[in-house]
């Protein structure tokens, strides 16, 4: 069990739990089985500390020095480790399932029988690590991943100090391939040491790709002719057509324009972005991120004009409405807030949810407000009064994304089982359920006569 006294310390901030490592380096810490889901350990000072079993669910760990910790059945789904410091970390049986491990140095690491599914590992370091029996399926991303070399076994690390150089990617995924059996890994562009990013070393590929990378919760902006944002830790953007026709291509700047460009990248938040929407002029630019602050960005002038406090967790969603003076932003703190996107003042506070918010639609008469949360319900609200009108069950499990149509007659709703729903705003009715996905619907685009779907 976690020492209370311990604990009681990084519950006063990691600045002051930092503060408090530097004056006590030597002390042992125990973390163990404490429950830190969603926290924020930004650059926190982890070295050693006994983490087993603790649960870090979500937890923000980006920068954290975990060096030597000890993260035995640690639970870290989800969990954002880009940059993190995990030498020689004990992660045996660690769930680190869609965990953020990009940029990770894990060298030397114990991965034995850790669970890895669908994280991404690109450019994180694993030479010296040990994976034996981990487990990783098709979506767990390898890319650029540096290694020289690995150890199947961890009862051989004394006997064998090296089991071999990887000189070519090819050579790295073969070796790990046995560990996937049937189902296969993602066999993404892999650089081997000797082809560092800094290098300049590449594996040829069929596409061209593009690639631009915005660290510690920037956001980028990209030039695509009409402008596209990005909000990402790590961003991929390839010259692979994304509209599909059977007749002539669309004359458009998207589908024409081949020089795609970075304009400017915004650096103020102190966490990763989780979320950004553009006002419908183009001119104003709104984030959402780990730190639960909202940003007012002038796209003009570049720089931040507002910013918006009032959330004690994640802002995960935002949108605003159509005439640009008004946002609406969700959190993990289970509340949405309307602000005056011109003065940056708090109009309401919308409660009701029992879970994470995770999407927000505004109708075009501005009337109705929908939110989805991870218990998969669906609130609909009176936007003008701050009201709940009904709620909306009918997803198996989390509800990821809400729309509502253009005509503002239709909820369309997306879910953790692969359903699109079709709602009557008015009455609540689930009019149809549209399936196909083999996995959750994450996002929902409406086409502005709202006859498509995607």
């Amino acid at each position: 069990m976690a020492n209370p006294n311990h604990l009681a310390l990084l519950e006063q901030g990691v600045d002051h739990w930092n503060d408090w490592r530097e004056e006590h380096p030597a002390l042992a810490l125990d973390l163990s089985g404490a429950n830190l889901s969603g926290a924020y350990l930004f650059e926190a000072r982890l070295d050693g500390v006994n983490l087993e079993q603790t649960n870090l669910t979500q937890a923000c760990l980006i920068g954290a020095n975990l060096e030597n910790a000890n993260l035995r059945d640690a639970k870290l789904t989800r969990a954002y480790l880009s940059q993190a410091n995990l030498d020689s970390a004990n992660l045996t049986d660690a769930n680190l399932q869609m965990a953020n491990l990009s940029q990770a140095n894990l060298s030397q690491a114990i991965l034995v029988r850790a669970r890895v599914s669908g994280a991404g590992l690109e450019m994180a370091q694993l030479t010296g690590a040990c994976i034996e029996d981990w487990q990783i399926n098709g979506e767990t991303n390898l890319g650029n991943t540096l290694c020289r070399y690995l150890y199947r076994l961890r009862g051989y690390r004394d006997r064998y100090p090296a089991i071999g150089e990887f000189t070519s990617s090819a050579s790295f995924l073969n070796f790990v391939q046995p560990n996937v059996d049937a189902k296969g890994i993602k066999r993404r562009d892999l650089l081997t040491s000797q082809q560092s990013p800094k290098q300049g070393g590449a594996v040829k590929q069929e596409r061209p790709q593009f690639r631009w990378i915005a660290w510690g919760g920037a956001l980028v902006l990209m030039l695509l002719g009409v402008g596209s944002l990005i909000p990402s830790l790590m961003v991929k953007l390839s010259t692979q057509q994304v509209v599909a026709s059977s007749g002539p291509a669309p004359d458009s700047a998207l589908t024409q324009r081949a020089d795609f460009s970075l304009s400017h990248t915004f650096a103020k938040h102190l966490a990763p972005v989780w979320t950004v929407a553009l006002s419908p002029d183009g001119g104003t630019l709104v984030s959402g991120s780990y730190d639960h602050v909202v940003r007012i960005w002038n796209l003009e002038q570049n720089e931040v004009v507002r910013v918006l406090s009032g959330h004690t967790d994640v802002v995960r969603t935002l949108a605003i409405n159509l005439a640009g003076d008004m946002l609406v932003s969700g959190s993990g703190d289970m509340s949405l807030k309307a602000w005056d996107m011109n003065t940056g003042q708090l109009l309401k506070t919308f409660e009701g949810h029992t879970a994470t918010i995770w999407s927000v639609a505004i109708s075009q008469d501005e009337q109705t407000l929908v939110s989805s949360s991870y218990d998969g319900e669906i609130n609909v609200w009176d936007f003008q009064s701050g009201q709940l009108r009904y709620g909306l069950s009918g997803h198996t499990g989390p509800c990821w994304a809400v729309a509502i149509t253009p005509d503002g007659k239709q909820i369309v709703s997306g879910g953790g089982d692969g359903d699109i729903k079709i709602w009557d705003l008015e009455t609540g009715e689930n009019l149809r359920t549209l399936q196909g996905h083999g996995d959750a619907v994450r996002a929902i685009a409406l086409h502005p006569n709202g006859e498509q779907l995607v």
